[in-house]
């Protein structure tokens, strides 16, 4: 009994501390905590708001009625929720144009519906969930197409009232930024919204390699992040602790989340579906599709920008060009676009693939380094 009071005390210790170094006391942007009915299920949806703009920039916005740039759409990966990964986020926020980047989260929908279950429905609550938050802040997304004949209500905890939208918002468009299997939800979000959608930047994505045939891809996907957990988790024996801690203890804390609302969702929803308690599962699973212009096709963007981390044994850059030698190919970013994005490429889209240092959680340790190539990559570098 006292081994397992110590043992739950050190964990709550350890969480603590996550949060310390996760900036947990310092302010980290706004947060919303949201309740969310669709495909007769209710689900939790999160949001984190970053503003980095100057009160000058602010006032100017105002009167002329539109941003400096894009609003920056952050995806995560994983199991992650929005205050993770702030030192990437709000690095992000502070040196783009517009100085906003917003963080939607929803868990993976699981309702009546079957066609509306998984990443399917996701990205479109996670559309949603962005329109929501990002009215309440005086701002739209413009040409929003409706691709969801589903009604969905949104509730936020702590304005119960759901004020209406400030009618004098500004309209604006979306540069999408997504991480691991953010970075294939970004891309899937970009074909379903391709009217207020500009750039696309994926960060150690999944989506460009076959995880073999569909009834075993997740489970080997699975193995090969247990094994990546292990290596990142050796980076403390490095001097490297704060990101592997941050990254461990989220991934652990949204999965749990996860399991414990996938259970409350069951209880409450219309539609009962055990297989909803494996939605994490679920995740892993969608998260191993393979992704080219063939069933998801990216057509009429601005800037296209892929980053693989170099020791990253998860979603490898030599994988996704198989056969190819990416340290003496010369033309490798025109063969990755010409197999992942042809359309894009044959429409003018600017596109650039580089592969950085770092294994999956670089963007966390290379922050300054991957934030660079994103805003550069898709112009809105302020």
């Amino acid at each position: 009994m006292i081994e397992l009071i110590f043992i739950i005390l050190a964990v709550a210790v350890l969480f603590l501390c996550v949060e310390y170094m996760n900036g947990g006391n310092h302010k980290t942007g706004e947060h919303s905590k949201l309740d969310i009915s669709f495909n007769g299920e209710k689900i939790q949806g999160l949001g984190l708001f970053i503003d980095r703009r100057s009160d000058e920039q602010k006032a100017r916005n105002a009167k002329e009625g539109c941003l400096d740039g894009d609003i920056i759409i952050y995806l995560h990966g994983h199991g992650q929720q929005p205050k993770y990964g702030f030192n990437f986020t709000s690095l992000l926020a502070e040196r783009s144009r517009s100085g906003i980047v917003f963080i939607p989260h929803v868990y993976t929908p699981f309702g009546s519906k079957r066609k509306w279950r998984g990443d399917k429905g996701k990205l479109v609550l996670l559309m949603e969930v962005t329109r929501f938050c990002l009215e309440k802040k005086g701002l739209h997304i413009d040409c929003v197409n409706s691709v969801c004949e589903l009604p969905i209500k949104i509730r936020d905890r702590k304005d119960l009232s759901n004020s209406p939208p400030n009618e004098s918002s500004i309209a604006c468009k979306i540069t999408l930024v997504g991480w691991s299997h953010g970075g294939l939800l970004a891309r899937r979000f970009a074909n379903a919204y391709p009217d207020c959608v500009n750039n696309l930047a994926q960060v150690t994505p999944a989506g460009f390699e076959s995880w073999g045939s569909k009834s075993w891809a997740g489970t080997n996907l699975l193995v090969n992040f247990l094994v990546e957990v292990g290596l990142i988790s050796l980076m403390v024996f490095k001097g490297h602790i704060k990101h592997p801690l941050i990254a461990g203890v989220a991934i652990v804390r949204g999965i749990m989340s996860d399991s414990l609302y996938a259970f409350v969702s069951l209880v409450k929803s219309r539609s009962f579906s055990p297989v909803k308690l494996a939605r994490a599962y679920v995740d892993i699973q969608q998260c191993s599709t393979l992704m080219t212009d063939s069933n998801m096709p990216v057509t009429d963007l601005d800037n296209i920008v892929v980053l693989f981390g170099e020791k990253d044994s998860v979603f490898e850059a030599k994988n996704a060009l198989k056969g190819v030698d990416l340290k003496t190919e010369t033309n490798s970013s025109k063969l990755l676009f010409e197999k992942f994005f042809p359309s894009a490429l044959d429409n003018g889209t600017s596109c650039s693939f580089k592969v950085l240092p770092g294994n999956h959680i670089a963007p966390l340790v290379h922050a300054e380094c991957y934030v660079e190539e994103v805003l550069l990559g898709t112009a809105q570098r302020a």
